[in-house]
């Protein structure tokens, strides 16, 4: 077992398989361009025009906090300094793409000049460029992987767009190596009660398929957590949803399913599933890859645990409402 740090977001913990978010689009070669400065600028006018219809209709969905954070994105991709920067850029011979990368680019490095507040903006300037020159070239834009099956989010810094309307379904927590505790990513995972911890340092270090535990009280990532801290992370979820002490009153149905092999990549899953009166339902699943050509993966435990809220006394109580 080891541990890396960083600034947990409220008070959650969750445990899952770890997914790392895709790369960012490699930065365009700075050529001149073939196509005319006419042309060039129309393009840029187009990608950008898209992207802050595309940030707004996102808000629009999202509602809240987001929806003041994602127009704010909108009115930042339409900013006239900027785009009188591109389109200084675009005059001297650059492409639409290189011109949105290198304008951009020196905004983002005003920003992260000066720190603090500011300088947590600039995770939104690097998003507002990526679309756009996704855009530009014809791709999709990085985003959330989807793997199909839970897991927890770890990327340099998530944004708003892409936080906005995460599959919370899918999404057990988030892990940042960037950001703070004002952040976007921060400010919103507030919101929507998602577990998370940024500014994780060492976060790089972290690979997909390995499984973590993600304190946000105590602001700590495990990695290689033992058996017996799944277990208390579990517990601490529900203690958590019952907002006080727990008791354990059933293991259901637990199962063997395959064999563990000498070599498998296990991920472990942990869910609440279903709450009553006073009680919580917690289900783990546990998958194996098998480390050979195939990379096959096959459930190999599942079990459903049920806690009760309990009092003082050790008598059961309602559950708080949420």
């Amino acid at each position: 077992m080891s541990a890396l740090r960083g600034v947990g977001i409220g008070l959650g913990v969750a445990q899952g398989p770890v997914v790392r978010m895709t790369e960012a689009l490699p930065a365009p070669e700075n050529t001149p361009s073939t196509a005319g400065a006419d042309t060039e600028r129309a393009r840029v006018r187009e990608a950008v025009a898209v992207v802050a219809q595309e940030l707004t209709q996102r808000g629009e969905a999202a509602g809240g906090a987001a929806q003041e954070v994602l127009e704010a994105q909108a009115m930042i991709a339409e900013d006239p300094t900027l785009q009188d920067e591109v389109d200084s850029r675009i005059d001297a011979g650059a492409t639409a793409e290189w011109a949105v990368h290198d304008a951009f680019a020196g905004f983002r490095a005003t920003l992260e000049a000066v720190g603090g507040y500011l300088g947590e903006r600039a995770a939104d300037l690097e998003d507002i460029a990526q679309r756009v020159l996704a855009r530009l070239r014809g791709v999709e834009a990085p985003g959330v992987p989807d793997p199909g099956h839970p897991f927890v989010l770890v990327a340099r810094d998530l944004a708003p767009a892409d936080t906005a309307l995460l599959n919370l379904d899918q999404v057990l927590a988030l892990v940042t190596t960037d950001g703070g505790p004002t952040s976007h990513t921060a400010i919103l995972a507030r919101e929507k009660g998602i577990v998370a911890v940024v500014g994780v340092g060492d976060g790089h270090a972290l690979t997909t398929g390995e499984t973590v535990i993600v304190d946000a009280a105590a602001g700590v990532i495990t990695r290689e957590p033992t058996d017996d801290e799944r277990a208390r992370a579990a517990e601490r979820a529900a203690a958590r949803r019952a907002a006080g002490r727990v008791a354990t009153v059933a293991v259901n149905a637990f199962q063997f399913k395959e064999p563990v092999f000498v070599g498998d990549l296990l991920s472990f899953y942990a869910a609440i599933v279903k709450t009553g009166t006073t009680s919580v339902t917690v289900s783990v699943e546990v998958y194996a890859e098998r480390q050979r050509l195939d990379a096959e993966v096959v459930k190999v435990t599942e079990a459903t645990l049920t806690y009760v809220a309990t009092d003082e006394a050790r008598r059961s109580r309602p559950l708080p409402s949420l």
